[in-house]
């Protein structure tokens, strides 16, 4: 097993971690969210902690542009598209679903994270 990188992650935002940990161009997440009609994109979970290494999976929370989300089958061509995107697994979630759970513990987990 590979030794993990050591990051001050305290000091890194969330932008700095995702380009820095998985060497996404800025300008490929930006044609991305143009596509998708993605709003604002937040990364959460494990890339924003020391327990991040070659196994983790990214999670990502979407905001889509008004009027704009995608159905079902897109969105897993999203998913699949952003995976590809950032050479990893991913969990992506929808803002307003997050926003609208029952859960209190996840909802409020994932927000503070993000």
């Amino acid at each position: 097993m590979e030794p993990r990188a050591r990051y001050d992650i305290d000091r890194m935002s969330p932008r700095a971690l995702l380009n820095q940990r998985l060497d996404v161009p800025p300008r490929d997440l930006a044609a991305f969210c143009r596509k998708w009609h993605v709003a604002k994109l937040e990364v959460f979970g494990s890339l924003l902690r020391d327990d991040f290494d070659a196994a983790s999976d990214v999670d990502f929370l979407v905001s889509f542009e008004p009027e704009a989300g995608p159905a079902d089958l897109i969105w897993f061509q999203m998913k699949e598209e952003l995976a590809h995107l950032v050479g990893r697994r991913v969990d992506v979630l929808d803002r307003k679903l997050v926003e609208r759970s029952r859960n209190l513990y996840r909802r409020d987990h994932i927000l503070r994270e993000a």
